[in-house]
């Protein structure tokens, strides 16, 4: 994790840091956030009165038998984790994740074994003990993905990485009849839409924000041929959230930075960051309430199902 002083920073974006001192949070692409911030800026994600941690235990409570081995991919500092461990009580449970700052803030269980790497990356490797009985994500998943469908833009060896990782893991690294559980972020929810023009400026994969994230369409597009092939039996399950509130413009700000945005735009030339700044900004304000308070309407997908081969 790297960290500017506000003097090294004024000298990049002028006023903006000053108005905005949380822009002084440079983000590592491996590191991401602390875990500690990370908990301060993340807001409940709640639809029919479940957040999404329940909604991932009620999957959970579905599975019998219970499942010997699982693989958790994008574990954070172990939310899902923790859920797993109690839910599951004689899984052996293996968690990747990109950030060595999360994975030291994972629970301590003799059941789990923690590796620090990228997702994509794990399931084509040799390294990844498959197979599994079970493997989930929550959020984390299209992180990777994006990645790599970005760097495809200047490097045509990895082109089909992000695809042959999401195949590899749906047909050779869940067993036959192992199950499999993803939350995926609606990017055209009411949440999202406020950020996705943003993305657009981070990279051009992102362009068309009338449709859903390249991930999306690509894990969508992937389960369906497999599903017509018979390989797989899955779905896709869309929950409609519940409001998240902010105490205003600000603290929306700071979350959607760096939250949402993953500190992408913090580096930006100062005028690229003003603007940058000033859109979230009126994007925020079409949902201000007459109090001050930010009011969005987040959404998800969770796709789920059963290796049938």
């Amino acid at each position: 994790m790297q960290h500017h002083t506000k003097t090294d920073k004024q000298s990049e974006t002028g006023s903006t840091i000053h108005d905005h001192p949380w822009l002084a949070h440079l983000i590592d692409e491996k590191e991401y956030l602390p875990p500690s911030y990370y908990a301060k800026l993340l807001k409940p994600y709640r639809a029919g009165g479940r957040n999404d941690l329940e909604i991932f235990g009620e999957f959970l409570s579905s599975l019998a038998p219970i499942p010997a081995r699982a693989l958790e991919l994008g574990c954070g500092s172990g939310r899902a984790t923790s859920v797993a461990l109690r839910l599951l009580p004689t899984v052996e449970l293996t968690a990747v994740d990109l950030s060595s700052s999360m994975l030291s803030a994972m629970p301590l269980d003799g059941r789990l074994r923690t590796l620090c790497s990228d997702i994509c990356a794990y399931l084509l490797s040799a390294k990844c003990e498959a197979p599994y009985e079970l493997i989930f994500s929550l959020w984390a998943f299209s992180h990777s993905v994006h990645m790599w469908l970005g760097r495809a833009r200047t490097d045509p060896t990895v082109f089909d990485t992000a695809a042959r990782a999401v195949r590899t893991m749906l047909t050779d690294r869940i067993s036959p009849g192992g199950r499999f559980f993803i939350m995926h972020f609606d990017s055209l929810s009411e949440e999202q839409r406020v950020a996705m023009p943003q993305w657009a400026k981070v990279d051009a994969i992102f362009s068309d924000v009338e449709s859903q994230s390249p991930s999306f369409r690509l894990i969508a597009s992937i389960i369906e041929d497999l599903n017509r092939r018979g390989r797989v039996e899955a779905g896709v399950t869309h929950f409609q959230g519940e409001a998240i509130e902010y105490d205003g413009i600000e603290q929306a700000l700071e979350t959607y930075f760096n939250f949402h945005l993953e500190g992408r735009l913090n580096r930006a030339p100062a005028a690229e960051l003003e603007k940058a700044v000033s859109e979230v900004t009126s994007a925020l304000e079409r949902h201000q309430d007459r109090s001050g308070r930010i009011v969005v309407v987040p959404s998800w997908f969770v796709f789920s199902g059963t290796r049938v081969e």
